[in-house]
């Protein structure tokens, strides 16, 4: 791969790791400004997810899609990254195309299908983009090429995308995991663990893209 078609990559990983970063944030103060949809105005959102019945879904819709092409098309280093990047880039459409369940919500997916289905759907989606991702910054982005050598600041990088990794995970369990325990008495934990789940998937995207933490000449 030539210097320009690296550049041109890494441009490519930071635009994907701000639009992640960039997503639950955006989301957030559109829905509290504007409301609409099923969901009343407020500061309380139960999902990033639930962002598909906001007037903010246009930007949820829209960064997720471009989110998973731009994966579908990444070819990274080798035949590994591009079938595991692909993999989480199909899972992100098919998370965006097929909303989750809401109680009360209008049916709204393309091939109006139940929400029954779309919701089984839906989380299947998001459990192969998150398990794509999470995939790759722990055992993709930690490699190094042959005859490279493993410099201070690689190995800084390495344990960054581990330690992104795991808070990615982590940010999903606290998420559906303090729902279902504590659900019933607050709001948003869903959203609050996904928000830390994308943050994290970011930050690694953009060091990946060497914005931070490069190789000193």
């Amino acid at each position: 791969m030539s210097k320009e078609q690296v550049s041109q990559q890494n441009l490519l990983r930071q635009a994907l790791g701000f639009c992640g970063m960039a997503m639950p944030i955006l989301n957030w103060i559109f829905a509290v400004i504007f409301g609409g949809g099923y969901n009343p105005t407020g500061i309380i959102i139960p999902s990033i997810s639930a962002c598909h019945y906001y007037s903010t879904s246009i930007i949820f819709e829209g960064l997720v899609f471009s989110t998973g092409m731009f994966l579908i098309c990444y070819t990274g280093y080798d035949i590994k990254d591009r079938w595991l990047s692909a993999l989480a880039g199909v899972g992100a459409l098919v998370l965006v195309l097929f909303p989750c369940y809401l109680q009360g919500a209008s049916v709204r997916n393309f091939m109006m299908l139940p929400m029954n289905v779309t919701n089984v759907l839906h989380a299947i989606g998001a459990l192969v983009f998150f398990g794509g991702l999470f995939w790759i910054l722990e055992f993709q982005f930690t490699k190094s090429g042959a005859g490279t050598d493993m410099t201070p600041r690689k190995r800084l990088r390495n344990r960054l995308y581990k330690i992104c990794g795991w808070v990615m995970l982590g940010g999903l369990v606290f998420g559906f995991g303090g729902d279902a325990l504590l659900g019933r008495y607050f709001g948003g934990f869903v959203y609050l663990g996904e928000f830390i789940a994308l943050e994290a998937f970011g930050l690694g995207w953009i060091v990946k893209g060497e914005f931070m933490l490069k190789d000193v000449e």
